[in-house]
């Protein structure tokens, strides 16, 4: 015979860790009970991918500064007509940076999934 009025589930946890777990609760709109609630029924099982914030601020502005340089250098092209032997190197260059910064956001999602 199962009752139907709410049980209360009582956890203990480090102060850091509460705070930890308000703040996710807060980011998501939630409650926390509704938050561990959610959690722990509702949610799909999936792994969540979990980054270093800054690293990301940082490739992302990386490939920021290289979209420019692209972007000066096509627009240097368009508007000359000409074939520039160093406007060549510095597209090479340029390239090359992105797919070093490609290949860093891809270990760090890689890493993530490990991690997850």
């Amino acid at each position: 015979m199962t009752s139907k009025r709410a049980k209360r589930l009582n956890v203990r946890m480090s102060q850091s860790d509460y705070e930890a777990l308000a703040r996710a609760a807060g980011a998501s709109g939630l409650t926390i009970s509704d938050f561990v609630r959610f959690r722990c029924l509702e949610d799909d099982g999936r792994p969540r991918i979990v980054v270093d914030a800054e690293a990301l601020r940082a490739l992302y502005s990386n490939e920021r500064r290289i979209g420019g340089l692209l972007n000066q250098l096509l627009r240097h092209a368009n508007t000359r007509h000409q074939d520039f032997p160093q406007l060549a190197a510095q597209a090479q260059t340029a390239l090359a940076q992105l797919e070093e910064s490609t290949r860093q956001v891809s270990e760090l999602i890689a890493e993530a999934r490990i991690s997850a």
